[in-house]
């Protein structure tokens, strides 16, 4: 079982003490095998992460130089797979914080309770549901590919292709190989939703819905408006509202 590197910042020395205990009890009940290092300068623990980034951070809100929500905007603008929990009183920065894929928001007041939550969900997630796809691709190449990163898949006749996140070109597949029904169905447990009958959609870049369209994040400050099945358009709404709130992203 590979080790996970976890940080917590704040410049709060004594906040920080107790956030680490608390951290290292919950890992600890999971028995996973992990290193967590402290930091209360955030300036050094962005220098430390761009050098070698952390699995998971613990971000405070309130912090001289860099607060949380402006280190997971670098991270996002960087492509950089680091899972991030902000530590905050200030529950209105949610909705910021979902546009650079902050994982979970957690409230000081009630760290003890609220924090076993992020940490199951992280361990479950994004350790022991991570999951890799080997797919064929139309020049003869094969291809690992993490499902988190893939962003959507489309068919154009018989042909599929799909948009990994952070690339700049989609990765076509094998023709005549695949069918959007046979990836639906593989795929549908993961978050994903049929848009419409030539899109499949990761849910977790989805960043507005309107009647016919939904616009997704295919990389850090760029977006791509994809149609929605007018008969469908209600139902996905709700359905990507279900999934959010069950990740506790509203």
């Amino acid at each position: 079982m590979p080790m996970i590197r976890i940080a917590a910042v704040d410049d709060d020395s004594i906040f920080l003490q107790e956030l680490k205990d608390i951290i290292s009890l919950q890992i600890d009940n999971h028995q996973y095998p992990y290193k967590l290092d402290l930091y209360n300068d955030s300036e050094i623990f962005l220098e430390c992460l761009l050098k070698t980034p952390y699995d998971l951070v613990f971000l405070d809100m309130d912090m001289p130089k860099y607060d949380g929500i402006s280190i997971a905007k670098k991270l996002s603008a960087q492509n950089i797979d680091t899972t991030v929990i902000i530590v905050t009183e200030h529950e209105h920065y949610a909705r910021v914080g979902y546009r650079y894929h902050v994982f979970r928001f957690v409230r000081k007041g009630y760290l003890a309770e609220e924090i076993q939550e992020p940490i199951k969900s992280f361990l479950s997630e994004k350790v022991n549901m991570k999951h890799n796809i080997i797919l064929n691709t139309d020049n003869g190449m094969v291809k690992n590919i993490e499902l988190s990163k893939i962003v959507y898949l489309v068919s154009v006749g018989h042909y599929i292709s799909l948009k990994e996140y952070g690339s700049a070109d989609n990765i076509n597949l094998i023709s005549g190989k695949y069918t959007m029904n046979q990836f639906e169905s593989q795929f549908e447990p993961y978050g994903f939703l049929r848009i419409h009958k030539s899109y499949l959609v990761n849910f977790r870049y989805v960043v507005k819905i309107q009647y016919d369209k939904m616009t997704i994040s295919e990389s850090a400050g760029i977006y791509k408006a994809l149609p929605i099945s007018h008969k469908k358009s209600s139902d996905i709404r709700k359905k990507v509202d279900l999934l959010f709130r069950k990740e506790d992203r509203l």
